[in-house]
């Protein structure tokens, strides 16, 4: 069994390199579809009419159904430059927050690493998907994967592994297959440690500073 690991890690380090990532300029993967509202305006029921003027003078009290948060293995990539590190960490609710990506609903806590001040409110993410690996679409290592730093300086030294922009420690989550769950709240899944030892997260970086937030960029190394 170790054996059969070795050979396939050896194998994505040396195809890591045909492995294409696809880099997103979007604020957020948008939510799955699952509610087709339509703009066209249509006729409602007295009943449903009366159901909103009775809610109008409903004084129980309606609070927001809380996120279901989790704990997902992130890559933590160190300030100081030092080698990542794969990290649990707690998800935590984000959707009063604001900020771009409060629409996920819940992001990996980084405020033990950066505190929960402006460094805390001034994140950003980028994302960026990688489709097929070894010819499979299914494999563990395909999907969405979603780099996640501050930047704002100060309290936190530059980022030894950019030039600019990103400040403390950064970190790398992944999105499920299916990103959303209840609630259209984002659902992550564990970083393989794959993702690692084959230098997949050294290809996953290249790239997400260096193209025009306009415009989407996509990218992929042929064989020669």
């Amino acid at each position: 069994m170790v054996g059969n690991q070795d050979q396939s890690l050896t194998f994505l380090k040396k195809q890591s390199k045909y492995m294409d990532f696809k880099v997103s300029r979007s604020a957020s993967p948008a939510p799955s579809e699952t509610s087709n509202t339509s703009t066209k305006r249509t006729s409602r029921p007295t009943s449903h009419r009366l159901k909103i003027l009775s809610s109008l003078f409903n004084h129980s009290d309606n609070t927001t159904p809380p996120v279901q948060t989790s704990s997902v293995n992130i890559l933590l990539l160190p300030q100081d430059g030092a080698h990542p590190q794969l990290l649990r960490v707690r998800t935590v609710d984000t959707r009063s927050d604001n900020t771009r990506d409060n629409n996920l609903s819940h992001i990996p806590d980084m405020r033990s690493f950066w505190g929960d001040g402006q460094e805390w409110s001034s994140r950003r993410s980028k994302y960026s998907s990688l489709a097929i690996v070894k010819g499979d679409e299914d494999h563990p290592l395909t999907g969405t994967y979603v780099l996640l730093y501050t930047t704002v300086e100060g309290k936190l030294d530059r980022n030894q592994r950019w030039k600019e922009g990103v400040f403390g420690d950064a970190c790398i989550c992944k999105m499920s297959r299916n990103s959303r769950g209840a609630n259209e709240a984002a659902t992550y899944e564990d970083i393989e440690k794959d993702f690692v030892d084959s230098g997949l997260w050294k290809k996953f970086l290249v790239g997400l500073f260096d193209a025009p937030k306009s415009k989407p960029r996509s990218y992929s190394i042929k064989k020669s």
